[in-house]
């Protein structure tokens, strides 16, 4: 098992007992998938607060060359129209040389740029960092040699920056 998928069954495990991954070796048919199942989620360390989390994401994002493409404040922008939000923003980062290697690959992985990282205010008023599980991409069987070393590379890079927000580590 590669580290990267040890880390995030462990958070997934952690965060998201109820919605655990499972392998399956197709005897059954095809694997159901939650739509849950297709997010990391994680809580923010007690603490930490969503602009503490997203300004270390940034820092962090910028310490590894990953660009800040857009950052969504979009709970600002519904109050500011009159609506009532949780907290909702969204990082969008990429690094084009590995979004002009993806779609040398495969131009459908355009669909996938830029990678985004989302801080939402649950019901409870807890603070999580969500953002898509690339080991649904990474343990594809379809998938050619080096589609699968450019996602670990770029799921790597985006559990750094997450775990950075999520523990607001400036």
């Amino acid at each position: 098992m590669n580290i990267t998928k040890a880390i995030l069954l462990l958070l997934c495990a952690v965060c998201l007992p109820a919605t655990a991954y499972s392998e399956s070796d197709g005897a059954l048919g095809p694997k159901v998938v939650e739509v849950s199942q297709t997010v990391l989620q994680v809580p923010l360390k007690k603490g930490t607060s969503p602009q503490e989390a997203a300004e270390a994401m940034i820092n962090k994002a910028l310490e590894m060359n990953v660009k800040l493409v857009s950052h969504l404040k979009i709970s600002e922008e519904l109050k500011a129209r009159g609506v009532a939000s949780r907290h909702l923003e969204i990082l969008q980062l990429c690094t084009p040389e590995d979004a002009g290697k993806a779609i040398d690959l495969n131009i459908v992985y355009a669909a996938y740029i830029p990678c985004r990282i989302a801080l939402v205010e649950d019901s409870n008023g807890d603070f999580w960092a969500m953002m898509q599980n690339l080991d649904f991409q990474i343990d594809n069987k379809l998938m050619p040699p080096a589609s699968i070393e450019l996602a670990i590379r770029i799921n790597q890079q985006m559990l750094m920056i997450l775990t950075a927000g999520v523990s607001g580590d400036l």
